[in-house]
């Protein structure tokens, strides 16, 4: 996987640069947000050599996350996967489905900070977001709720745990991932 992140940050106390935390597609959501006056695009490509099915490439899995309050960002994205088997970024891989399944989707919504962390309590975030088809063979919209949350440690250890509910079709079926 190859992974580009672009920001225009803040600056933080003492004009030292403002920490920058992605919410990569594949990788746990951070339990921040973007500040009010940052901006973050990140880019990334993946490609899965199936051994059973066809070769499967996802891009540019573009993120645009941009600070509208002090604890709240706005998204919006795009994505386009070709070949393999179902979706390449963000899922699960195997099944029985041999079939490519070329897709293009826009993806937008919000993300909302919590809270921050004050001892055994963790830092969190909330996001809403939907992602509707562009090319493919689907013309419905599907929606993911997710919360990030986590702790900071001392010399820099930092654990973060997400949860994600979202739903999913495969053909005429709706289903809930």
């Amino acid at each position: 996987m190859l992974l580009v992140a672009v920001a225009v940050p803040a600056t933080a106390a003492c004009g030292q640069p403002a920490e920058l935390e992605t919410d990569r597609d594949s990788f746990t959501l951070a339990p921040t947000t973007t500040s009010a006056e940052t901006a973050i695009v990140e880019a990334s490509y993946s490609f899965v050599d199936n051994r059973t099915s066809p070769t499967a490439h996802s891009y540019p899995e573009l993120l645009l996350q941009r600070g509208i309050g002090e604890r709240a960002e706005a998204r919006l994205g795009f994505n386009a996967e070709v070949g393999g088997p179902e979706i390449v970024s963000g899922s699960e891989f195997g099944g029985e489905d041999v079939e490519t399944e070329d897709e293009s989707c826009v993806l937008y919504g919000v993300k909302i900070e919590m809270n921050d962390q004050q001892g055994w309590l963790p830092g969190s975030a909330a996001v809403i977001q939907a992602f509707t088809p562009v090319a493919g063979p689907s013309n419905k919209s599907t929606r993911m709720l997710g919360e990030a949350f986590g702790w900071r440690f001392a010399a820099g250890w930092e654990w973060t745990t997400a949860i994600r509910y979202g739903t999913g079709l495969a053909g005429i079926d709706a289903f809930d991932q």
